[in-house]
């Protein structure tokens, strides 16, 4: 248990149960933003596996987990000087908390947009906007944007903490291929039968690695017969991914109209390993792409639109190539792991004038790597 002498810098709760990620693991997996994090700055982890001691009281059997994470987080969140959360399932639940408790700990809310036009957010934003300890930390400009111009939240309380990838694990690799291969990844959101009916009958072999560490494993091409220069096969895990985005040519992200951040990961971590990206413009775009330079943007169901980017793609290798070295550099410069945690830390300083990043006074713990793990999964 956690010593309550002296209040940790900051607590991250992540909603969901993190695997173990010993020395093995690391190997086979990209770091998380949150273990990037976590090297930085002195900070008590929680995942679900933080309830299970608790999960068999009379009440705790009885609460629905995020419900019961959210209420044991208040105790947790009132031994820190911060609180981070790592989506607004769990964020939007303590935030209610602390509405019903009076309290008002600083909290920083990843934000992904998942709740956006949801009947739940239209009612809970109601009160979440009052709550001037309640920061956000949007994933991406547009994300920020929807925030204070759709639903009324100061400008203020909203940040744009961006996304992060790991450029190590994603980084260039030089492969020959025999022939050029088109690879298409993920399943949240996607718009794969506009991809299909845009190459169905193209000279290229098109790779659709439906994989997803969030959402089901469905597509909306599920159970059609695909042409033949079409195959719809698992990745198997991240080694087999990052071994796809290597040997493709370049990686086409078709997307369903979406008001939340959907294909930001995949994006990103293609552009890491150096490949150009063609993507749907959704209302929340990502924030990588710069149409022309270092990839394109078409969009949702323009069939005509993604199928004239791919064969001139296709048609302009060399072309592509320096596009994808553009945004290799653009990644590393702008959307590294460690450029994402100076900013998630920019929120964390706005959200409570406790939290410190100079390392000035007595709560200096930045570019240190205790990390102290609290009832929790090993992380």
């Amino acid at each position: 248990m956690k010593s309550s002498v002296a209040k940790e810098n900051c607590a991250y709760l992540l909603g969901g149960e993190v695997p173990h990620t010993d020395q093995a693991y690391t190997l086979v997996n990209p770091r998380a933003e949150f273990q990037e994090f976590m090297l930085r700055n002195v900070t008590a982890a929680y995942d679900l596996g933080s309830i299970a001691q608790y999960s068999t009281s009379f009440f705790g059997k009885r609460l629905k987990p995020l419900l019961h994470f959210s209420l044991r987080a208040r105790t947790w969140r009132s031994e820190s000087k911060v609180s981070i959360v790592s989506g607004e399932d769990l964020g939007i639940l303590c935030a209610l908390v602390d509405v019903m408790t009076g309290a008002k700990d600083p909290l920083v809310v990843v934000t992904h947009g998942s709740y956006f036009g949801s009947k739940y957010w239209k009612h809970a934003v109601r009160l979440l906007r009052k709550l001037k300890h309640v920061h956000w930390a949007c994933l991406s400009k547009s994300l920020a944007d929807c925030m204070v111009n759709e639903h009324g939240f100061a400008l203020s309380q909203v940040h744009i903490s961006g996304y992060g990838v790991d450029t190590e694990f994603f980084s260039p690799r030089n492969l020959e291929v025999n022939t050029p291969m088109v690879l298409a990844a993920g399943t949240a959101n996607r718009d794969y039968k506009t991809l299909v009916a845009a190459v169905k009958d193209l000279d290229v072999e098109l790779r659709i690695a439906a994989d997803s560490a969030w959402y089901p494993v469905v597509t909306n091409v599920h159970g059609l017969e695909l042409p033949q220069n079409i195959t719809l096969k698992s990745a198997d895990n991240y080694l087999g991914l990052r071994e796809l985005y290597a040997t493709c040519q370049f990686v086409v992200v078709p997307m369903l109209p979406a008001k939340f951040a959907c294909g930001y990961a995949v994006i990103a971590e293609a552009m890491a390993m150096g490949k150009a990206v063609i993507a749907t413009r959704t209302q929340v775009l990502s924030d990588f792409i710069r149409d022309g330079e270092n990839g394109y943007l078409v969009d949702v169901g323009d069939v005509s639109g993604l199928r004239e980017r791919i064969e001139w793609m296709l048609n302009n290798p060399m072309i592509a190539k320096t596009m994808g070295q553009q945004a290799r550099k653009d990644i590393e410069q702008h959307w590294s792991l460690p450029a994402y945690c100076q900013r998630l830390e920019s929120a964390l300083t706005a959200a409570s004038s406790q939290f410190t990043t100079g390392g000035q006074t007595e709560l200096s713990c930045f570019n240190t790597k205790t990390v102290s793990f609290v009832d929790a999964s090993v992380i």
